[in-house]
């Protein structure tokens, strides 16, 4: 009898003929459990490849705008911002590489995730969140085979975050390991890392040796010649010129990147510069000028050339350079750099402040950061000594005037034998377009040197120029408002350069105090040498117009007239409030340009204050300011004077050559020569 038939082998077939018959009924269940886990476990491993691949763009988009980036004009900071598209991919691999750790906190990709939200965070400029997810991957991932790298991105945001202990500690971590684990890329960038953390804790010797060993790591001639940069950088920091100038030059024989050759030259050709050695700095930038492949980089080779031949004494060939610049690089940073650099030299060596004037303008025209409020302020101080210039030689004219119209025209000498009635009469001459008087002209030439003096003080600074024009001041006319100023400035001129012959500090200070013994100069000076001064003279209001001195100082002629009136206000009967009276009328008339409200306040020191000194000023000038319905009598003048208004201003300084038809300043016969190279009157930061 044959065995009963097993049917064990025949289960499949039955139950697959079940389900092909009968559908799913039975096995629902199951297939659903079977079909999720599938779709899940796809999803997961979707989320993460498309992750990957828009962080790899992204990076890519980054790394092209950094290349693009490099030696173009440096714009405000120094991050370069990443292209808005590479922002939202960074944003889509957060969202997703965020979904993974959600959904799928146990699996094998948590580590890749962690790492890409690090790096998408890192990207951005969000280094507090960056360090926190790198930080977590390190932590609940140890033997991630990414933890050496993430460990790199981790010194490299510590970095960013200002921590430099904690990114060199960071960085030897990975030295050590990297070097076990024969990474040396990552070993030659946790090196140089630690090296950058050295310098930045001032240790320059310590990142010295760091990049030394760096540098014995590295296997391959782009690895060395960042390196040999990196050793230029610190070098050149360090004064030690000549040794950065050898890195720089091996960093360029061994790159084959153009814009790291660029780099490498250009700062062996300043390194050279700085060392004095003007002829191969010239060699190196000039050669570079005619290499074709540095064409994109002209504006600042030309800058460079063009500071080296003026360092070298070589002037005529650096204006001819710097000029090219101003004209083909128009409205840019070479553009604007060049420009102040041949207003500093017109200013400084060839004594034009005419020239100055105009190229202080032209570099404050286009914004560049790193000199426009030099190059603003500058053109404003010009601006300002060429208008009180021009004020002077008007106050010369009228004076003229004034002295034209006093004298009388004598008879006719043939008339003494005619009759009376046929005699000849003395003609006088026409009367003034406005009443002038010789204490007004006087004080408005004196207030106008003042003036001056304060530009070649605070502005231009010129101490030569600035004792000159303060002592002009004082010796046209004497005013109780401004001349203990002057003084005071005098004694701080002559102890801030005490071999130049001015008259002694102590001799200004003693004059301060004897003719003004009530000005706060004269309480600040008394008080500096430790002597007991009177409560009652420092008052509130006193105070208070010292402060509103130093807005008039400051050119805030407005704000200076507001609180002054403010002044008057509160402290009527107080010495302060007379000065504060004349001095608002004085604003008026001489920064505001307002005759009529000046008029208007010397009538009123006339009215208040006529037991002050200020009264008899306030009654000249009453009389001599004219109003606005003057100006047309003014006009017919003019032609009487027109000779002398068109007379150009002194634009330079004395010690070089005048131009032809050019006459010598009022001031330049006081001063000496200026010699830049051995006594610099002020030290400007070069450029970098």
């Amino acid at each position: 009898m044959k065995p009963p038939f097993d049917v064990r082998p025949a289960l499949p077939i039955l139950v697959s003929a079940v389900v092909l018959f009968h559908g799913c009924a039975i096995f629902t269940p199951v297939g659903n459990a079977i079909t999720t886990q599938y779709e899940n476990t796809v999803s997961y491993f979707n989320a993460y490849y498309n992750a990957s691949r828009l962080f790899s763009d992204a990076e890519e988009e980054i790394r092209v705008a950094r290349l693009a980036a490099r030696g173009k004009e440096a714009q405000y900071g120094n991050i370069v911002p990443i292209p808005s598209t590479a922002r939202q991919k960074l944003n889509m691999v957060i969202d997703k590489c965020s979904n993974i750790l959600a959904f799928h906190p146990e699996g094998s990709l948590v580590d890749d995730a962690l790492f890409l939200i690090g790096k998408s965070f890192f990207y951005q400029g969000d280094y507090v969140r960056a360090e926190r997810k790198f930080t977590e991957m390190l932590v609940r991932y140890p033997g991630s085979s990414l933890a050496l790298e993430a460990q790199m991105w981790l010194a490299s945001t510590f970095e960013n975050l200002n921590k430099p202990d904690e990114a060199l500690e960071s960085s030897q971590r990975v030295m050590s390991a990297a070097e076990e684990e024969g990474e040396d890329a990552l070993d030659i960038d946790a090196r140089m890392e630690a090296a950058r953390m050295y310098r930045k804790k001032e240790d320059d010797d310590r990142a010295l040796a760091m990049l030394q060993e760096a540098l014995a790591h590295a296997g391959n001639a782009a690895d060395r010649a960042r390196i040999h940069a990196f050793q230029g950088d610190v070098l050149s920091e360090q004064g030690k010129f000549d040794a950065a100038a050898d890195a720089y030059l091996q960093a360029a024989d061994e790159t084959a990147d153009l814009y790291d050759r660029y780099y490498a030259l250009l700062h062996a050709a300043t390194a050279r510069r700085d060392a004095g050695q003007f002829d191969d700095a010239q060699r190196i930038l000039e050669d570079m000028r005619e290499d074709f492949r540095f064409k994109a980089y002209l504006g600042s080779i030309g800058y460079e050339l063009g500071r080296t031949l003026a360092a070298a004494g070589k002037t005529p060939e650096a204006i001819e350079i710097y000029r090219q610049l101003d004209t083909s690089f128009v409205r840019t940073n070479y553009g604007s750099l060049a420009s102040i650099e041949l207003a500093r030299l017109y200013e400084h060596t060839l004594l034009d402040y005419q020239q100055a004037r105009v190229f202080y303008a032209r570099a404050a025209a286009f914004p560049t950061p790193a000199i426009f409020q030099e190059a603003r302020s500058m053109s404003a101080s010009f601006d300002r000594y060429f208008a009180d210039h021009r004020k002077l030689v008007q106050i010369d004219s009228l004076a003229r005037v004034l002295a034209d119209t006093a004298r009388v025209t004598p008879p006719d000498s043939a008339g003494t034998t005619l009759a009376d009635s046929l005699r000849a009469k003395p003609v006088a001459a026409p009367p003034p377009p406005f009443p002038m008087q010789a204490d007004s002209l006087r004080f408005a030439r004196s207030r106008t040197e003042q003036e001056l003096g304060d530009i070649f003080y605070s502005e231009i600074e010129v101490p030569d120029s600035a004792v000159f024009w303060y002592t002009r001041s004082m010796q046209d006319a004497v005013d109780s408002v401004r001349t203990p100023r002057v003084l005071y400035i005098l004694g701080e001129i002559a102890r801030t350069y005490p071999d130049r012959g001015y008259v002694p500090m102590e001799e200004r200070y003693r004059e301060l105090i004897t003719r003004y013994p009530g000005s706060e100069y004269s309480l600040a000076v008394r008080r500096a040498r430790g002597e007991a001064v009177d409560s009652a003279r420092a008052d509130s209001a006193a105070v208070r117009y010292h402060a509103a001195e130093r807005l008039i100082d400051t050119d805030r002629s407005d704000e200076a007239v507001n609180e002054m009136k403010s002044l008057i206000h509160d402290y009527p009967g107080s010495p302060a409030a007379a000065r504060s009276a004349y001095a608002i009328a004085w604003l008026y008339e001489w920064r505001l340009n307002t005759p009529d409200s000046a008029i208007a306040w010397y009538r009123t020191i006339l009215q208040t204050q006529h037991n002050t000194p200020f009264a008899a000023v306030a009654k000249v000038k009453v009389g001599s300011i004219p109003t606005p319905a003057d100006s047309a009598a003014a006009a017919a003048d003019s032609s009487r004077t027109k000779e002398v208004n068109d007379e150009t201003p002194v634009i330079r300084r004395p010690g070089g050559a005048l131009q032809p038809g050019a006459k010598l300043p009022a001031d330049a016969e006081t001063k000496q020569p200026a010699k830049p190279a051995e006594e610099p009157i002020k030290k400007r930061e070069d450029l970098q």
